[in-house]
């Protein structure tokens, strides 16, 4: 993958943890190359509120 080439993430299959809190998320995609190698493509901090404990 070249350096600031656009890239599209699609999540499926996925439920949110029992617990609320900050949760980090790595992301890494494997080459095509005939032994590919997995490469990082980002890291991000999730943060998942209780529903219960939100007050407006």
């Amino acid at each position: 993958m070249a350096a600031g080439q656009e890239i599209r993430l699609v999540l499926s299959n996925v439920r949110n943890p029992s617990a609320a809190g900050i949760y980090r998320v790595e992301a890494r995609v494997r080459g095509t190359e005939p032994n590919p190698l997995f490469r990082k493509v980002g890291n991000w901090l999730i943060t998942i509120d209780d529903p219960e404990r939100l007050t407006f």
